[in-house]
């Protein structure tokens, strides 16, 4: 469970009724099943795109041994980008 919702259910404790923090939990675990079965969703999407494209040859082919740092630079140009977009 995530510090945010502990926190939650604990104040809830202290501040709601029994009712209430039934339903409390009745919406969290709710919102839970709906948040992940969208990102599930998403992740499938994106998974597809990706063997689509994979399967036009825009695939890239790294070294086994070079992976480590394709990915790194990977994430440099992305952390970049997301530097770039907030000083925009």
């Amino acid at each position: 469970m995530s510090p945010n919702i502990t926190e939650l259910l604990e104040t809830a404790e202290r501040s709601l009724s029994p009712d209430e923090r039934v339903d409390l939990a009745t919406q969290l675990l709710r919102s839970a099943n709906t948040d992940g079965a969208a990102r599930l969703d998403a992740l499938r999407r994106d998974v597809a795109a990706g063997f689509e494209q994979i399967d036009r040859g825009g695939g890239v082919e790294v070294a086994r041994g070079d992976l480590r740092d394709y990915l790194r630079g990977l994430g440099r140009e992305a952390s970049a980008r997301l530097s770039a977009r907030k000083t925009a």
